[in-house]
C-alpha cells in the first residue's frame, strides 16, 4: 500500500491582527499577571499549542499586543494632534482623542500602556524597554510637532515645545488613570478643557 504523503493535520491558520486584538482586550481588562492562559486562548479562539507556535510565550504575546495597541489605539491622539495647525486646537484634539480611547463605553477603561503595562514594567526588563521605546518615540513626535508650530510663528518665541509635550503627556496619563478607576467620560472632558484653557492662558500665548 502506498504511504500517504499528506500531513496528518493542518496548521491552524488565523489572522494575526484579529487574534492580537482579542488578546488585547483580555490584557487591557485583566493586566498581564491577571490574564490567564485559559482566558487568553478562549478569547483568541486558538489553543495553547497554536499560541506558543505563533508567539512563543505569554510574555512575547503581551509584547506583541503592546505593539499592536501602539499602532491602533495608541496612535489616535497623535494623529488627531497632527491634523491641527493651531496649538490650542491641537492640544484639545489630542486630549479628546485620548479620552475616547481610555473611556470608551465599548471597551476596557484606561490605557493599556500607561495604566496597565507599567504595572509590570518594574518586574520585567523587556516590558520596561518596550514601554520606554514607545514613550520616547511619542515624546519626540509631539516635541517636533510643537517645534514646527514655533518655527512658523503659531507659538510664541518663548514657548518650550518639550515642556508642552511633557505636560500634555502627563495630563493624558492622569486622565487614563482616572478612567481606569471609574471616572466618567464627562468629568474627564471637563478636566481636559480646564487644562487647555488654563495652560494656554498662562504659558502658551501665541504671537
Amino acid at each position: 500500500m502506498k504511504k500517504s504523503t499528506r500531513p496528518r493535520g493542518r496548521p491552524r491558520r488565523f489572522d494575526r491582527d484579529e487574534v492580537l486584538d482579542r488578546a488585547m482586550t483580555v490584557f487591557w481588562s485583566r493586566g498581564y499577571n491577571g490574564a490567564s492562559l485559559d482566558e487568553l486562548t478562549e478569547a483568541m479562539r486558538i489553543n495553547r499549542p497554536s499560541l506558543y507556535a505563533a508567539f512563543g510565550s505569554k510574555l512575547e504575546l503581551f509584547l506583541a499586543v503592546i505593539d499592536r495597541y501602539a499602532v491602533t489605539f495608541g496612535c489616535q491622539p497623535v494623529a488627531a494632534l497632527q491634523k491641527e495647525t493651531e496649538p490650542e486646537a491641537a492640544v484639545s484634539a489630542f486630549l479628546e482623542a485620548s479620552i475616547r480611547c481610555v473611556a470608551s463605553p465599548a471597551g476596557p477603561k484606561g490605557c493599556l500602556l500607561s495604566t496597565v503595562a507599567v504595572e509590570d514594567a518594574g518586574e520585567d526588563e523587556q516590558i520596561r524597554e518596550k514601554l520606554s521605546e514607545i514613550f520616547a518615540k511619542t515624546d519626540q513626535i509631539i516635541i517636533d510637532f510643537f517645534k514646527s508650530l514655533k518655527q512658523d510663528g503659531s507659538l510664541s518665541s518663548g514657548s518650550d515645545p518639550q515642556l508642552i509635550a511633557h505636560m500634555l503627556l502627563a495630563v493624558t496619563h492622569s486622565l487614563a488613570a482616572r478612567a481606569r478607576v471609574g471616572e466618567s467620560r464627562e468629568k474627564l472632558e471637563i478636566m481636559a478643557k480646564e487644562f487647555v484653557s488654563g495652560f494656554f492662558r498662562f504659558h502658551c500665548q501665541s504671537g
